[in-house]
C-alpha cells in the first residue's frame, strides 16, 4: 500500500521546516492570494482533523506544514461539485523518492473553501512507481483501475469535531508535474530537497458512502486541467 511505502520517508519532516515571512493576503496574477499566518495554521489544523478517515492520505498531516505557511499561494479554481456551492483554492504537493530501481512519485492536490473558515475539502491523490532512478512526472487512469499506481479523490465536509467522507468510486484523474521555481523559502532538512512548484490537475469523480455508513450519500466533483501552486519535495535517501 501506499502509506507503507511512503509514510516512513515523511515522519518528522514538519519538525524541520519554518514558514515563510509575509501575511499579505493580496491576489498575485489576478487568481492567487497568499495565505496570512492565522489562515495556514487553521488549513493546517483543519487538514489535519479530516485526513484520518482516508488511510491514503495520513502521511499528509507529517508534511502539511511545508505547503501551508505564512505567504504560501493557493491558487483559484473552477471545480463543478455538489459538496458546497463555495469557491475553491486549491495547492499542490509532489514528493519524489530517487532510489536505485526503486523510485516513486506521489502528487497530491488539496482544495479547500473559504480560506478563513475552510469545512469543504477535495482531494486527489496519485502514487506511481519506478523501476528506474528517475522518478515518474505523473500519475493518469481510473480510480477503479490503476495498473502499476495508485489513484484515490476524496470530499470532506467538517463540522466541528465530526468529519463526513465521501471516497471515489467511479471517474478518472490526471496529475502532473508543472515544473518547479527555485527553492522553498526557509527550508532546513537533511537528505530532502524542497522547491517551489506547479501542479497540473483534472478530473472527475463519483464519491459516495458516507463515514459512518449508515446513510448512502453521493457527491460529484469535476475539474479541468488547471495549474495550481505547491511545492515539490526530493528524497535522495
Amino acid at each position: 500500500m501506499q502509506r507503507s511505502r511512503s509514510r516512513p520517508l515523511l515522519l518528522g519532516v514538519a519538525a524541520i521546516l519554518a514558514s515563510c515571512s509575509s501575511d499579505s493576503t493580496a491576489p498575485r496574477g489576478g487568481n492567487k492570494i497568499l495565505l496570512t499566518a492565522a489562515q495556514a495554521d487553521l488549513l493546517a489544523s483543519r487538514i489535519g482533523q479530516v485526513v484520518p478517515a482516508a488511510p491514503e492520505l495520513a502521511w499528509l498531516t507529517d508534511s502539511i506544514n511545508v505547503v501551508l505557511g505564512a505567504g504560501a499561494e493557493a491558487t483559484a479554481v473552477s471545480v463543478a461539485t455538489t459538496l458546497t456551492s463555495a469557491p475553491f483554492y486549491a495547492v499542490g504537493l509532489e514528493r519524489r523518492l530517487v532510489g536505485s530501481g526503486n523510485s516513486f512519485t506521489t502528487l497530491t492536490f488539496i482544495a479547500f473553501d473559504n480560506p478563513d473558515n475552510p469545512t469543504n475539502f477535495i482531494f486527489v491523490n496519485g502514487y506511481a512507481p519506478s523501476t528506474t532512478t528517475v522518478p515518474p512526472e505523473s500519475v493518469s487512469g481510473d480510480f477503479t483501475a490503476a495498473v502499476n499506481q495508485e489513484l484515490s479523490g476524496y470530499a470532506f465536509h467538517l463540522s466541528g469535531s465530526q468529519v463526513t467522507t465521501w471516497h471515489s468510486f467511479a471517474g478518472s484523474a490526471t496529475l502532473a508535474s508543472a515544473g518547479t521555481n527555485g527553492a522553498c523559502a526557509h527550508f532546513q532538512g537533511t537528505g530532502v530537497q524542497c522547491n517551489d512548484a506547479s501542479l497540473r490537475a483534472s478530473f472527475t469523480m463519483d464519491a459516495g458512502a458516507d463515514t459512518a455508513g449508515t446513510v448512502i450519500t453521493r457527491r460529484t466533483a469535476t475539474m479541468s486541467a488547471s495549474t495550481v501552486a505547491g511545492v515539490r519535495l526530493t528524497f535522495n535517501p
